[in-house]
């Protein structure tokens, strides 16, 4: 069993624009999903796509695309492959395969050819899926273009503290994990100026006689050991950290330590 895993800022009625393109070529029983990007952000686009690389089967397509034309960023069409993981990443050039690049060697680098690429075109349904579903059927990464350098690749660089993501409860997940905190189990701390408590253990957040509703918490997240920063809900009305704190993904944080 493969999969095509679109990390992208497509509306409701793109995926399944995209769907049908891929499908058209992918081999029988290609599972297509779709993880939604918040707001266009090409961080939160390459924490999702590094998030979908711990869990694809091999041999699965993943397309991170979020295209919001940056001046100065050159953004051909790329195909990559990581042989370490058998995976594929296909996508615009505009830094969504950074975190993939980070954690993995890549092996081949593809220049898509695209005569439309500088026209008004929706590259998701006449570019990428449909190369996506190739690749699942065994169609050779090299048949799609011309083999081009890691040095033609666009790549971010956001420093520690970086807010890569938001989930429905209002928690974030930053660009650190535990190894980066001068911290022992609760240490005092505050995060933009606001006290919070580390917890390393998730039991210790439940513990109601040890952390007070509404406390502010650094944390363990579940998503690839990065910390993240959630608030304590006294009731299911309560807000969360994210807006607590008024921050977006991309932003940075200040965690300063006592």
């Amino acid at each position: 069993m493969k999969f095509i895993a679109a990390c992208c800022d497509w509306t409701d009625v793109a995926v399944v624009e995209c769907q049908i393109a891929a499908l058209r070529y992918a081999l029988p029983n290609t599972h297509f999903v779709s993880v939604a990007v918040r707001k266009f952000s090409i961080i939160n686009c390459a924490f999702l796509v590094r998030l979908m690389a711990e869990s694809l089967p091999r041999g699965s397509v993943i397309v991170g695309c979020v295209d919001p034309r940056i001046p100065g960023i050159n953004r051909i069409p790329i195909a990559v492959y990581f042989s370490s993981i058998d995976l594929y990443f296909v996508g615009p050039n505009t830094g969504t395969i950074s975190m993939l690049l980070d954690s993995f060697r890549s092996d081949t680098i593809i220049h898509l050819s695209y005569n439309d690429w500088n026209k008004n075109q929706f590259l998701g349904r006449n570019l990428f899926s449909p190369v996506a579903g190739k690749l699942i059927a065994g169609a050779p990464i090299e048949s799609f273009g011309e083999i081009i350098s890691i040095e033609d690749i666009y790549h971010l660089n956001f420093p520690k503290y970086t807010i890569l993501h938001i989930d429905n409860f209002g928690n974030l997940k930053i660009n650190c994990r535990i190894s980066q905190l001068p911290v022992n189990k609760f240490s005092s701390i505050n995060v933009n100026g606001i006290p919070a408590i580390f917890a390393q253990d998730f039991k210790d957040i439940t513990n109601t006689q040890t952390i007070e509703p509404d406390q502010l918490i650094v944390t363990v997240g579940s998503s690839l050991d990065f910390l993240e920063i959630q608030r304590k809900a006294q009731n299911t009305a309560a807000i969360g950290a994210a807006e607590l704190l008024k921050v977006e993904v991309g932003d940075e944080i200040s965690i300063n330590f006592n």
